[in-house]
């Protein structure tokens, strides 16, 4: 009886090591979210060539000065911006610089 008393007490504590083991694994794989979004835009002005302003405050731009960075075409009237970090507070669209 005091074997089964023990043998089930070890089960206990071992089980319960597990569970913290796979709460904390499942804790550091959540915290590795992507860092990083493609932007899309609809040019439905039918400009040249869009460009994308990035910016996280009021002054710090992640794709380059002003006007931002050319984006690529998808398909139609659709283009994309990709690598965006999740910091970016906001995004500015404009035709490029020469047209």
């Amino acid at each position: 009886m005091k074997f089964n008393k023990t043998f089930k007490k070890s089960i206990s504590i071992i089980l319960t090591f597990i569970m913290i083991f796979s709460m904390m694994t499942v804790g550091m794989v959540s915290t590795n979210a992507a860092s990083t979004i493609d932007v899309y835009f609809k040019n439905t002005d039918n400009w040249n060539s869009p460009y994308a302003y990035v910016w996280t405050g009021t002054s710090n731009a992640t794709h380059g000065a002003w006007p931002g960075s050319a984006m690529t075409k998808v398909a139609g009237d659709i283009y994309k911006l990709t690598n965006v970090s999740t910091d970016a507070k906001s995004v500015g669209f404009q035709t490029s610089p020469v047209d």
